[in-house]
């Protein structure tokens, strides 16, 4: 292998990879298809396993988009607002028992579905690491630390 991406035909991993969004991938995106298809393949030849595969930005990211490729498939999420509106809280790794109770009652009663764009727009960071507690706050899975900025602190609903 030359290691020259021009040599790979990627038009098989592209085409069998679900697409969160609409937006075209660039070649960026094609070239982790390529090597999430290529994983797969290698692990199922070698070993019989199948495998799912999530392609994004982030690992988190990455990690709910799986669930767009199973069974032994693989997604790309290339619209992340699309796949926070559609991913219920209850669907996140370590968001399904009391910790994703805990932090749904963070939320507005206004809010039909705790969705993570619901966390998103309307759960301040500081009243996550109010609710869990400072070190507490990135161990849902890293998820929150990934979907909120420390940065959008906003009003405090709570004191200390």
């Amino acid at each position: 292998n030359d290691g020259s991406w021009d040599n790979k035909d990627l038009s098989k991993a592209t085409s069998e990879t679900k697409c969160v969004g609409n937006d075209p991938m660039n070649n960026e995106w094609r070239r982790a298809c390529w090597i999430g298809y290529e994983i797969r393949q290698h692990v199922f030849q070698t070993l019989g396993f199948t495998l799912t595969c999530g392609i994004g930005p982030n690992k988190t990211l990455a990690k709910l988009t799986a669930s767009y490729g199973k069974p032994n498939g693989q997604a790309i999420v290339v619209d992340v607002p699309k796949l926070l509106r559609e991913t219920k809280i209850s669907k996140c790794r370590n968001l399904g028992g009391k910790y994703g109770k805990r932090l749904q009652a963070l939320l507005p009663s206004t809010v039909e579905e705790p969705t993570l764009d619901a966390v998103r727009q309307h759960v301040a960071y500081n009243d996550i690491v109010i609710e869990f507690g400072a070190e507490s706050a990135k161990c849902p899975g890293g998820m929150i630390p990934n979907l909120l900025s420390p940065r959008r602190l906003g009003p405090r609903k709570r004191l200390p």
